[in-house]
């Protein structure tokens, strides 16, 4: 067995730990493995097979509404059926709960956030009998409502904003556009979207418009693709070579139907994925039937990554914009980008001039102590191991059959080598090429020597391989150039690399990029002979030259030992990537030198230099230092040397700058910015939708991909159907295959017990979001092996209500926050014999510990410093050494984005803020239909010690010394206003009271400041904090 690999049946594995004396002689270890054969899950012979009459099962029945006593305590049906329960054992509903506990549960159950004191007052000052209703309404109507339940429906899809294995803290793949369906979500919600429309375009937005043959897609359009997110929250692997494989791709369909099963109809099918269900009228055929639906979209054969690992990638993510419409939006921006650039050189053209200007009196200043260098200057350079010299001047001409010297202007086919010594056959360099030839200039240098102009787009020049280009010992370069415009990313000007993408072992001098170093340093790198087509190695200088200024490289390798020299001065050179092979270079392989790029294609591509270069001397061996200077100086007495003297700073460029330009570069910078502004950007949709014709889908004999058996047709579940309709023949269509759509009818149809179960599903998860427990408690499961329903008369009303009012959501919601069993107190004792202890009849409302993401925006809001925008990409977060997980303030949009609501910040299957995890945010593996809260110390730890508590705790102790008077008790009671949405009694106002005045004798500086701070800091550490009561 692979430890991490998924098995799926005909076996049964699982670990176990004993520690009994048993267990132990069996394993010293005390773990045992236990494997079940499938024999084991399925049902014994004689046992009764499941049935299809179980309660879940069936089309709704709308039961009567029960007569009760108290009808006085009645406000909505609902309330019946809970009373008569309640009356059958000789109990009644408890006292409604406190104003201020009933309007501070609303809030926190319908906004996710605490009401702030104006809305308690306002409450508790409007005595008409409708306040409560009106607050509900206002509640339902806020943005806050659909960012709170949304997070509810997220938790039971599934959903992440990561995508991959997600097991590395700081590695974090976001496909672009992802957050869009939270955002779907989110809005639907706010809209109250019919539950079945939500769900349709959830299953099959995609086959409900032509989008494909759309010129422009329209905003419904672009709804519904996103809403098909919901297909996509399986946890995808095939986001990398290595994972690209059959094995993750049958997983994504297996993960997308339990995901289906569960977050709609409350089942649990992964049991038929090997054999029938044991309990569940669930049949291993249906299993793939369903199957088939999904898989003309995720498509083994043909299959979309969910990750582009490399830019040309077909990923599953698709342009938010029709293609039309992309084509002209590319025009657009092409042409606007060109009048951008043009205006950039109109900037760049001003500040060059005036960069010239300082220069030419730099170099006018020079120029006049320079007779006496080149005097001084040795007139030739050192002869013996000269394997390659050019030089401008001499032996430059427009084509290498031409005996005429190449005219100043004239593009140069041949630039012959001047070799010296005992160098035998000379290294001409050519281009055959016309369009790819450098250009002859002059005005290099001090003394405007030529030089040969290489445009840093396809020019260079090319010499066949001899062995004096790669001797075995080392070599020594020097080569005089000079940048015409700054690059952004590695430009090579001698190189004698292969291009085929192997290495060779061969070498290459360049101007090397590097992240988090200085740009455009001077590097030696080489190839590994013992490793064709590994980049072996190199060392790069420290300074940067991205500067215009002529400049002499000096690059000395001798046995392993690399040196740089630039303008005669040594660098501190550093590693680039890789310390230099030994041996580096490669001896006996033929590759080709070039001059002016270093080729990666076919005669195009690579990394082509754009300046000038005079002049270039090659030896085939390391020179010793007397040897370096005498060349260095030679080349100095020809053209200069740049000096840091000469070097122009940014100060003086811009005092050289005359009053004219400054306002024409105001002018330019300000169209600039207008016309960028007309810029569009194409976003991508991570939408599911049909790939190509339908594959066909086969029936796999124990659940693996490995063994396929009979072809299987798409069909629906046979126990949850009743009528004869063909709902796939129905939603057949040319551009897709329409069985999503056709699964979507019929998981909607009410009058099917598909669509009955998708209501009681959801009107269940309803009642257990607001009651702490749904009316049946295993929310994720209606089956047999689920648990019963305490008021299955209440939920099959409510369940046909639902579907009554046009499945509307907030219809719903009004109907049960409006109850008196919503309304009564949670508080109260339970004496010896009560009949039921365990409040299985809400005889009393429930005691609720707020979720982990209300804890915090709740916190958030208190202090007034919750960031309420709405939408947009994730807020990302990050791993500390020390396994916390905090905000990661370094990718915050803006300054108080990491204060945005807790639905909005990234969301991954590890490694989530350690806030949330210690209130147990859920690490979701597929589903999550109900939380289980926890009390466990390391929550009292993380809200007595959590540095976000320590901040927010001081910005709430700055707005109450803001919002209220001098004196401690005002203080005292509007922190308690804030916080717990209540004044403080006579005794907690005592306690206070001298809590306050001992913290004060504490701090010798901001004394009642810091009082303050850590009364705040208790009132949040309180269990009515924390707690909807």
């Amino acid at each position: 067995m692979i430890v991490g690999q998924r098995v799926a049946c005909p076996y049964v594995i699982t670990f176990t730990h004993h520690t009994s004396p048993m267990a132990k002689r069996i394993w010293p270890g005390g773990l045992l493995l236990v494997v079940l054969y499938q024999a084991l899950a399925m049902p014994a012979s004689g046992e009764d097979e499941p049935s299809e009459a179980h309660w879940a099962f069936q089309v709704l029945q709308r039961p009567s509404l029960p007569s009760v006593e108290e009808g006085r305590r009645v406000r909505a049906p609902l309330d019946r059926f809970i009373l008569s329960r309640l009356a059958s054992k000789g109990l009644s509903f408890s006292s409604d709960a406190e104003r201020v506990t009933l309007v501070r549960r609303a809030w926190l159950d319908l906004a996710g956030v605490p009401p702030t004191p104006a809305d308690v007052a306002a409450f508790q000052g409007d005595a008409s009998p409708d306040a409560y209703d009106r607050v509900v309404d206002r509640l339902l109507s806020g943005p806050a409502f659909g960012e709170r339940w949304a997070r509810h429906w997220l938790d039971v899809v599934g959903y992440m904003d990561t995508t991959g294995f997600d097991q590395d803290a700081n590695l974090i793949l976001v496909p672009e556009g992802k957050w869009r369906y939270r955002h779907y979500v989110i809005d639907a919600f706010n809209k109250d979207k019919p539950y079945d429309r939500f769900v349709h375009e959830q299953l099959a937005g995609d086959e409900l418009y032509d989008w494909r043959s759309a010129d422009r897609y329209t905003d419904e359009m672009r709804e519904a693709l996103i809403a098909t997110g919901f297909l996509r929250t399986a946890a995808d692997f095939t986001h990398e070579p290595e994972s690209f494989i059959e094995l993750n791709m049958f997983e994504v369909l297996h993960d997308t139907i339990e995901i289906v099963n569960t977050s709609l109809l409350g089942i649990t099918m992964h049991c038929s994925r090997c054999h029938d269900h044991k309990f569940d009228p669930l049949t291993q055929q249906e299993y793939y039937r369903l199957m088939s639906c999904f898989t003309p979209a995720y498509n083994p054969e043909n299959w979309k990554a969910v990750y582009p690992w490399k830019p040309d990638i077909v990923q599953r993510g698709m342009p938010d914009v029709a293609p039309a419409e992309k084509e002209q939006i590319d025009r657009d921006n092409q042409a606007l980008k060109t009048r951008v650039a043009a205006l950039k050189q109109q900037i760049a053209a001003i500040h060059e001039r005036a960069r010239q200007a300082v220069l030419d009196r730099k170099m006018a200043a020079y120029r006049s102590g320079f007779p006496a260098i080149r005097k001084a200057s040795p007139k030739a350079p050192v002869e013996a191991g000269l394997s390659l010299w050019l030089r401008a001047d001499q032996g430059v001409f427009s084509d290498p059959a031409s005996t005429e010297p190449a005219a100043i202007g004239a593009t140069v086919g041949s630039w012959q080598d001047q070799q010296m010594g005992d160098n035998v056959e000379a290294n001409d360099v050519t281009q055959r090429l016309r369009a790819q030839r450098p250009t002859l200039v002059e005005g290099f240098g001090v003394t405007n020597a030529r030089a040969l102009r290489f445009d840093g787009n396809a020019t260079h020049l090319r010499a066949p391989d001899h062995p004096t280009l790669r001797p075995e010992a080392g070599l020594t370069l020097f080569v005089s150039y000079k940048l015409n415009r700054v690059p952004d990313g590695d430009r090579t000007m001698v190189a004698k690399y292969a291009e085929d993408g192997r290495s060779h072992g061969n070498w290459g001098a360049d101007l090397y990029h590097e992240s988090g170093q200085p740009a455009n340093r001077a590097r030696i790198y080489f190839g590994d002979p013992q490793k064709p087509g590994d980049y072996g190695g190199g060392r790069a200088g420290s300074r940067s030259l991205s500067d215009l200024l002529p400049h002499q490289l000096t690059y000395v390798y001798d046995q392993g030992q690399t040196t740089i020299r630039v303008d005669q001065q040594a660098e501190e050179t550093r590693v680039a990537g890789r310390e230099p092979p030994r041996p580096a270079i490669d001896a006996m392989e033929p590759v080709d030198l070039l001059v002016g790029a270093r080729i990666t294609g076919p005669e195009t591509g690579g990394t082509v230099f754009p300046g000038d270069i005079a002049e270039v001397l090659l030896y085939r061996q390391a020179l010793a230092a007397d040897e370096i200077a005498q060349v260095e100086k030679y080349l100095e007495g020809k053209y200069g040397r740049s000096t840091e003297a000469m070097k122009v700073s940014e100060s003086e460029r811009k005092a050289a700058i005359s009053p004219s330009q400054r306002t024409a570069l105001v002018d330019l910078q300000k169209e600039i910015t207008e016309v960028e502004g007309q810029r569009k950007t194409v976003g991508r949709l991570q939408a599911l939708y049909d790939v190509g014709p339908p594959p066909a889908t086969r029936l796999l004999e124990g659940g693996s991909y490995l063994s396929p058996g009979d072809t299987v047709q798409p069909g629906v579940i046979h126990a949850l159907s009743r009528s004869d309709r063909d709902y796939f023949q129905e939603s057949a269509d040319k551009a897709s295959s329409g069985r999503r759509t056709a699964l979507a009818r019929w998981m909607t149809d009410a009058e099917e017990p598909a669509g009955a179960l998708l209501s009681r599903v959801m009107t269940n998860r309803i009642w257990q979001h607001l009651f702490g427990e749904g009316i049946v408690p295993t929310s994720e499961n209606l089956g047999l092996n689920g648990s019963e329903p305490t008021h299955p008369l209440l939920l099959e009303w409510l369940s046909d209500e639902f579907v009554r009012s046009d499945w509307g959501v907030k219809q719903m919601l009004r109907r049960l926050v409006t109850s008196t069993t919503y309304r009564q107190a949670s508080l109260g004792t339970v004496p010896p014999g009560h009949p039921d202890p365990t409040n299985q009849l809400l005889g009393r409302m429930r005691l609720r510990r707020l979720d982990a993401e209300v804890i915090r925006d709740s916190i958030l809001a208190v202090t007034d410093q919750l960031d309420r925008t709405m939408g947009g990409p994730p807020v990302y977060v990050k791993a500390g050494t020390d396994g916390s997980v905090t905000i990661d303030a370094s990718k915050l949009s803006s300054p108080s984005a990491g204060q945005r609501r807790s639905v909005y910040l990234l969301h991954r299957r590890n490694y989530n803020l350690s806030m949330l995890s210690t209130f147990d945010q859920p690490l979701i593996a597929t589903t999550c239909a109900r939380r289980n809260p926890a009390a466990v110390v390391s929550q009292s730890l993380m809200m007595l010690n959590d540095r976000f508590l320590f901040e927010q705790s001081q910005k709430l102790a700055d707005r109450v010394m803001e919002m209220s008077g001098e004196l401690p008790e005002q203080r005292i009671k509007a922190v308690f206003r804030l916080v717990l949405a209540r004044l403080p009694n006579d005794t907690e106002l005592e306690f206070c009271t001298s809590f306050v005045q001992a913290q004060k004798r504490k701090y010798p500086q901001d004394a009642d400041q810091q009082a303050l701070v850590q009364l705040c800091h208790t009132l949040l550490n309180t269990s009515e904090f924390l707690y909807a009561e």
